[in-house]
């Protein structure tokens, strides 16, 4: 049974984990143009690999933070509306 204040603190981390995945996806852009002045504008193609790298782990953060944020809205969801 949720206590009071549950639904409030509930929503917070919600938002807070919204704001995570606003700022994953701006990472992922961001790093889709440090890619392309790396390699196309600057030749430095020794870094392709690592920046690469970063890439995936990166989309890999959002891809789970997104499964994520879509649980936890269920979560909130229910809190709302208690059976």
């Amino acid at each position: 049974m949720p206590k009071p204040g549950d639904l409030e603190k509930s929503l917070a981390v919600l938002s807070k984990l919204k704001e995570m995945e606003f700022h994953s996806r701006a990472n992922i852009e961001t790093l889709a143009e440090v890619t392309l002045t790396l390699e196309e504008e600057l030749k430095q193609r020794e870094f392709s690999d690592p920046i690469g790298a970063v890439y995936s782990a990166q989309d890999a953060f959002h891809s789970k933070i997104a499964g994520l944020i879509e649980a936890y809205q269920t979560k909130c969801d229910a809190l709302k509306s208690p059976a």
